[in-house]
């Protein structure tokens, strides 16, 4: 046995087959990873998608609903032959959209019920506007005619609700994404935890060159998520190289990237008002605390405005929604045009609307009032038929330290000044009023 010759292994083969030990369970690993975050990208993308398309075509439905009300009114009250003609392309332009919700969305079973009851609630309304259309005649104390037109704005109305629901349904969808991706995200973590410490352990043994290699590149992944996780959502890896970690780093930025866009725009839709696109009444109440804290810190003034448009609900009923919609985006227009950069306008309520001037005093907040009531009263709403709709507004104004020295005092100071002001309101109404149909 002793003259047997002796097999010996050099280091440099040891040290290569245990390399080669030592990657093959790295890149298993690695490769699981990668499709694991690929599969999540790809779902989460396709699951994002639906709900926003949903979003974008239910709010051109939505649209389309309150569109087809006006040349109606019109049509039963001048009977032309062309309002008659553009009711009936709206009518058609919205079956379709319905057809193209139903055939290119996949939806959940309660929001297909709300899209069917909204439909057939539409088929209800447009069949009644069909049969009075075709009447070839207008509204002339007829109450049977008049009961009808008010039950064709009431399934109309119904079908725009329900319409609403199914929106909220999708937004209520993508708030469970943004769920599920963070879920993903902690499943990425600790997969890549798994790979980061059996790589330690390997290179402890075996190669630190190994851990130069692939170590350090994990390890900057990791750094990044949790960044990520921590609410660093521009954080993003840079792939050096176009291997499994680099496929890796892209497909992360892809999901970043992804993420990011669905926060910002819930953001902002939780700040602003979708309608005007001023700032719902949270978001204000935050700014006059902040602004309450700045005067108070540096000894200045602010004032606050509350505006209320008058025979609101008076619009509503006579015009319908859309031009009530007209009203209050024509409103939010003028405020914001007349206001400085530095102000802050937000819709406070459904027909008023609140600003806060930054370091105005008493004039400065009637100076700005005046502005904003000659704005709104000069910039009438254009409803067709050459005619147009006069907009009357009263506005409240409270400064601060002056009137009030905290929110709920300079609140209740404002509405106490628009009751004042009510008086001085009354004649312009009177002169200025609403045009009747």
């Amino acid at each position: 046995m002793s003259n047997l010759p002796k097999f010996r292994i050099s280091l440099k083969t040891r040290i290569f087959a245990s390399v080669g030990l030592m990657l093959i369970p790295a890149i298993v690993l690695l490769l699981s990873a990668i499709k694991s975050i690929h599969s999540s990208t790809d779902s989460l993308e396709h699951a994002a998608t639906t709900p926003v398309q949903n979003i974008v075509l239910t709010g051109k439905l939505k649209t389309q609903l309150i569109q087809t009300e006006l040349p109606f009114v019109q049509y039963m009250n001048r009977g032309e032959t062309s309002d008659r003609e553009v009711f009936t392309r709206l009518a058609v332009e919205t079956e379709r959209t319905f057809e193209n919700i139903q055939s290119s969305i996949q939806l959940l079973p309660h929001e297909q019920s709300l899209l069917s009851t909204a439909r057939n609630t539409w088929n209800t309304a447009r069949s009644l506007g069909n049969s009075l259309l075709n009447k070839g005649t207008t509204v002339d104390q007829d109450k049977l005619i008049g009961r009808q037109i008010n039950e064709f704005s009431r399934h109309l109305s119904h079908s725009i609700a329900v319409i609403d629901e199914l929106q909220n349904s999708s937004r209520n969808r993508i708030g469970e994404i943004r769920f599920a991706a963070q879920e993903e995200e902690w499943r990425s973590i600790s997969l890549l935890l798994l790979i980061l410490s059996l790589g330690v352990i390997l290179a402890i043994f075996e190669a630190f060159a190994l851990g130069q290699t692939v170590l350090e590149p994990i390890r900057r992944l990791e750094h990044t998520i949790k960044k990520f996780r921590e609410g660093d959502l521009n954080s993003r890896i840079n792939p050096k190289n176009n291997d499994e970690l680099g496929h890796l780093a892209e497909a992360f930025n892809g999901m970043a990237e992804k993420f990011s866009k669905i926060q910002s725009d819930l953001d902002y839709l939780s700040i602003h008002d979708t309608l005007t696109g001023l700032y719902e009444s949270k978001k204000f109440h935050d700014e006059i605390n902040v602004e309450i804290q700045r005067a108070k810190r540096y000894k200045r003034n602010f004032s606050l405005l509350l505006i209320d448009i008058v025979n609101f609900r008076r619009v509503n009923k006579t015009y319908g929604r859309l031009i009530g919609d007209s009203v209050l985006c024509s409103v939010a227009i003028q405020i914001t045009n007349t206001i400085r950069p530095t102000d802050i306008a937000a819709r406070y309520n459904a027909d008023k609307f609140a600003i806060i001037l930054s370091e105005s005093d008493e004039q400065g907040g009637d100076e700005t009032k005046d502005r904003i009531i000659n704005a709104i009263t000069q910039n009438p709403i254009n409803i067709g038929d050459g005619k147009s709709l006069p907009i009357a507004v009263r506005v409240g104004v409270a400064t601060y330290p002056k009137d009030a020295s905290d929110e709920t005092s300079l609140f209740t100071r404002a509405e106490s000044n628009i009751d004042h002001t009510k008086k001085s309101t009354s004649k312009l109404s009177s002169i200025r009023k609403f045009p009747q149909q």
